[in-house]
């Protein structure tokens, strides 16, 4: 799911870091010619230009939220790089002073590992943002999303996304995730209830929405879980939902989209939790 986007607050203000404009200008002049790299998939030399930033930053908070949201607000997600960009700052973790910002820190190491393929890597830092922030409902989400994606580790996967819910009950994509546990541990009754709450709760809009291709995959998942609890007539109307889902949407039914919430709001305010 998350990925999402797990986007920053756009207005996020760097001159809180007691910075005068003269100062904070070079700084995010690197920052801009690294996303103009991006922009032609220069992917070397935004790393190089993003290295510079952070390094020069006051701020290494501050830096590493912009460098994840210039790279994962790009069209083509590249996580793969993003990975490897964030991942070289992990010794440094330490200097980021708000524990429940380094939990995001390492939640977003957590899906970004499992979106490169890393699949031996994103458990680690799924650990470590929960035992440095044991109420971080994105973090178990994510968590319980790679899990059920790697079929293994289920009925953990199902413990993580039903703290996640009971700490957010209204994000729709919480109860996607839930429901395609449920599918994967062939509970089809209770998925095919969890995937239609999900719908319901996050159709098309909003922030926990559900990106186009997800749809597709989920309402396909909706079909087969109609289909083997018996509901027929129920399975072909998901059936032709995927079709009329599908229309237009590269990439078809089945691809992985896991949201990413970094450091967001909700991330770092304990009071919406």
């Amino acid at each position: 799911m998350r990925f999402v986007a797990w986007l920053l607050v756009a207005g996020l203000a760097l001159s809180g870091c007691g910075r005068s404009q003269q100062q904070a200008q070079p700084q995010k002049s690197l920052l801009e010619q690294g996303v103009q790299k991006l922009e032609t998939r220069d992917y070397e030399g935004a790393a190089a230009l993003f290295q510079q930033y952070v390094d020069q930053s006051p701020s290494l908070t501050v830096a590493l939220q912009e460098v994840y949201r210039a790279y994962m607000t790009r069209p083509e997600r590249p996580a793969e790089q993003a990975y490897a960009f964030l991942v070289q700052y992990e010794p440094r973790a330490g200097e980021i002073p708000v524990q429940i910002d380094r939990a995001g820190y390492y939640q977003v190491l957590g899906t970004l590992a499992f979106l490169a393929g890393k699949r031996d890597e994103y458990a680690p830092w799924f650990e470590k943002a929960l035992q440095l922030d044991p109420q971080n409902h994105l973090a178990m989400n994510d968590y319980a999303y790679a899990l059920a994606e790697d079929g293994r580790e289920l009925e953990k996967a199902l413990r993580l996304v039903r703290r996640a819910i009971a700490i957010k009950s209204n994000v729709g994509a919480y109860h996607d995730t839930h429901g395609w546990v449920l599918y994967k541990l062939g509970r089809y009754d209770e998925a095919l209830r969890e995937l239609r709450l999900a719908v319901q709760t996050a159709p098309d809009r909003g922030r926990f929405a559900l990106p186009p291709r997800r749809r597709v995959r989920e309402t396909g998942a909706q079909g087969r879980c109609a289909r083997r609890a018996g509901e027929g007539t129920r399975a072909q109307a998901w059936t032709r939902a995927v079709a009329a889902t599908a229309q237009g949407v590269a990439g078809g039914e089945g691809e992985v989209v896991v949201f990413a919430y970094f450091w967001s709001a909700e991330a770092s305010a304990s009071a919406n939790r």
